[in-house]
């Protein structure tokens, strides 16, 4: 079965209403999905709903089709065709919000980096209460993204070997672009919180907390948890030095080649570093308790799309480095960071200067005369039209009133 794995609600998902009004001042929470264009850059559009996902004619570059009634195998059929006939991004219209799912190995597989349009997830609740009765709403959307002077990295891993070395595959694609200073990485692993404690499942460590993980495909937690025990104690031994490419080539070749073994792991660790020994503390150090299947972080802000990492990590910077491309010839990062309008970035690719290029004093271009007199919109030729219906209405009943009393 084809799957599109979306993540749960974000703050870093910033999902605005601008037109009409009365959906404006609305918080509206969306599911990410890992596939597809993650709009780093803001973009906008116009929602279109369509049952099925049924786009049989050309789409506007602007149209955001809303899709409702598409099962999960059909998703990234339905999101291919909406690209194929020119649309900008789908909204999926989800029962319930998906759990959090960053399988790198099967977002490789299936390709789905090719996909240039945005997928976000709505769940079925909010859009019937909202959205479902309203027509000619505009809308704008980014995946926000939080800057510092140096962005730090956390690298968490699943406890699952196939899809650890997805994860570290992409890590190692992206540090071979923007060469991450190894100091501000860090390596953790995702812990489960199991009310029953089984001790197939779980380890006790010298501090006396209990760390657990559920076991899968026939491999007990307790296993999983030895060996990444082996693996972030190499990774704490390593991370004084400057490179990380030796931990990353040790960590493919136990993946390849341990299947969970921990004399295994404990071996080619020791043959890599002499005297090599389990830090026992290992444990309390570098594991977290969240809910995730692995992922990448830069600024604590996940980075579900293995293609766009190195763009992400460039626009957590406040100041980017020269090797960090731009999204267009002449834009400055710090154009992008300014709240006014530069020409250089006025285009798709940088988002239209954050929007700056499109918006005056709250009132975006594409809000006028889009059927809905929008408050922040001076001069909008739909408040126009609200008003000769007004008159028109005041004068028709006034001259009714006058006939009746004349007669």
């Amino acid at each position: 079965m084809e799957k599109v794995f979306f993540l749960l609600s974000i703050v870093y998902a910033v999902f605005r209403v601008h037109s009409p009004d009365s959906l404006s001042k609305l918080d509206f929470n969306v599911q990410v999905s890992m596939i597809g264009n993650p709009c780093l850059y803001p973009t906008y559009g116009k929602l279109l709903k369509s049952h099925n996902c049924q786009v049989n004619a050309r789409l506007q570059y602007e149209d955001i089709v809303v899709a409702t009634n598409v099962s999960e195998e059909l998703v990234r059929e339905c999101v291919e065709n909406v690209e194929r006939m020119g649309g900008r991004g789908v909204v999926i219209v989800q029962d319930k919000a998906k759990v959090i799912m960053n399988g790198y190995d099967d977002y490789e597989e299936n390709g789905s980096g090719n996909i240039r349009a945005f997928v976000l997830g709505i769940e079925k609740k909010v859009f019937r209460k909202y959205l479902e009765e309203v027509s000619d709403v505009w809308v704008s959307y980014r995946y926000d993204l939080l800057q510092s002077s140096y962005p730090f990295v956390e690298f968490k891993f699943s406890g699952n070997f196939t899809r650890d070395l997805g994860l570290v595959r992409s890590f190692m694609r992206f540090n071979e672009k923007v060469h991450v200073l190894w100091e501000s990485v860090t390596f953790l692993l995702v812990y489960d919180e199991i009310d029953s404690g089984l001790p197939e499942d779980c380890v006790v460590a010298p501090s006396g907390t209990m760390f657990c993980k559920k076991g899968d495909s026939g491999v007990t937690g307790k296993q999983i948890l030895e060996n990444y025990s082996i693996i972030l104690s190499v990774y704490n031994h390593k991370k004084t030095n400057k490179s990380s490419e030796s931990f990353l080539d040790f960590l493919v070749n136990v993946f390849l080649s341990c299947d969970y073994n921990a004399k295994c792991t404990l071996d080619y660790a020791r043959s890599r570093h002499k005297d090599f020994k389990t830090n026992p503390e290992i444990l309390d150090l570098y594991t977290v308790s969240e809910k995730s299947q692995g992922s990448i972080t830069v600024n604590s802000v996940q980075i579900p799309w293995p293609s766009y990492l190195d763009t992400a990590f460039c626009l957590s910077f406040f100041d980017p480095p020269q090797y960090c491309q731009k999204c267009s010839q002449g834009c400055l990062f710090s154009d992008l960071q300014s709240k006014n309008c530069s020409i250089w970035c006025n285009n798709q690719n940088c988002g239209y200067s954050n929007l700056n290029c499109l918006e005056k004093s709250g009132c975006f271009s594409f809000m006028l005369n889009d059927g809905h007199c929008n408050s922040l919109c001076e001069n909008d030729p739909d408040c126009e039209d609200d008003g000769l219906y007004i008159k028109f209405f005041v004068y028709s009943v006034l001259s009714c009133c006058i006939i009746i009393f004349v007669v």
